[in-house]
């Protein structure tokens, strides 16, 4: 291992040594060999896909359950995030046993102390009915840390994706990216619910970067049962729906990790300044939660 890597304040995984680390650690007999292979892909691409082996009957229990949820107590994010008429159920968690399921499951959180060498703290869900159609964006524009990048998303498909009931679509390689905020883009800092002109202008920046980059974009056709694992700032959103009597269902799911001086949202900080909108994790303690 190169000495200096040590130094390294962010994730191990998103060092510029971590494809050299990751030799040591098989070298070393720490990770099998599958373990290697999914770790290099994580590290050279900022993604990877995991069977969860989901039963049947979990699957048929989850979409009871948000459908339950939708026709009850509906809580969904704001307006600005929503690309189409489906809704998008926000911090199911609290009382969804299947939502909180998919959040601790043992496969998700294995690979993530793994990849990062540390606890995961899982803080947000977003439970979907139907594709989003949001254009491509980068989870450390909505919650990112000090030190960087220790931050994570996954999304798990409930049901069969392909082209046509709008599923996602990611971008290899940009989790090497710079992690842009507003103030990048002389954008001044918005007060909460006030983002979304900014954001637009972010979102077609970058359009035009991934263009200027010439970086590809694939589009996830999986089965149920399938979590897509992604780097903090690996690019993503939804394909346009070409089936619009389709369902996605499918949960987003992030997560922090221990030990950081700093959570915080970009999307209301001021970087520059040292102005973090700071994340509350004290009503969010997913491990610990019981329904």
């Amino acid at each position: 291992m190169v000495k200096t890597a040590l130094n390294y304040s962010g994730p191990w995984c998103e060092s510029p040594f971590a494809l050299s680390i990751l030799d040591d650690k098989l070298a070393n007999k720490e990770i099998t060999k599958f373990e290697f292979s999914q770790l290099s892909r994580f590290i050279r691409y900022g993604f990877v896909t995991i069977d969860l082996e989901l039963t049947n009957e979990f699957i048929s229990d989850y979409k009871k359950e948000i459908l339950n949820k939708i026709n009850t107590n509906l809580t969904t994010q704001q307006s600005g995030y929503h690309y189409s008429n489906s809704p998008r159920l926000f911090e199911a968690w609290k009382d969804c046993a299947t939502v909180l399921d998919l959040c601790k499951n043992n496969k998700i959180l294995n690979f993530l102390k793994l990849a990062y060498n540390r606890q995961p703290i899982p803080f947000q869900t977003i439970n979907f009915i139907k594709g989003s159609n949001q254009p491509l964006h980068s989870d450390t524009i909505h919650f990112h840390t000090i030190p960087e990048r220790w931050t994570t998303g996954v999304w798990v498909a409930l049901e069969d994706m392909d082209e046509n009931n709008g599923t996602l679509q990611y971008v290899p390689r940009s989790h090497r990216l710079p992690a842009y905020t507003f103030q990048d883009l002389n954008l001044p800092v918005p007060k909460y619910g006030e983002e979304f002109e900014n954001y637009h202008i972010y979102e077609q920046f970058l359009e035009d970067l991934v263009r200027a980059e010439k970086l590809n974009t694939n589009i996830l056709k999986c089965k149920a049962g399938t979590a897509l694992v992604w780097a903090a700032n690996l690019l993503y959103g939804g394909i346009p729906i070409v089936d619009n009597n389709r369902t996605r269902h499918s949960q987003a799911s992030h997560y922090y990790y221990e030990g950081c001086e700093t959570y915080y949202c970009p999307l209301y900080s001021d970087k520059y300044k040292g102005d973090w909108s700071l994340k509350d994790l004290s009503k969010k303690d997913i491990l610990n939660h019981k329904i």
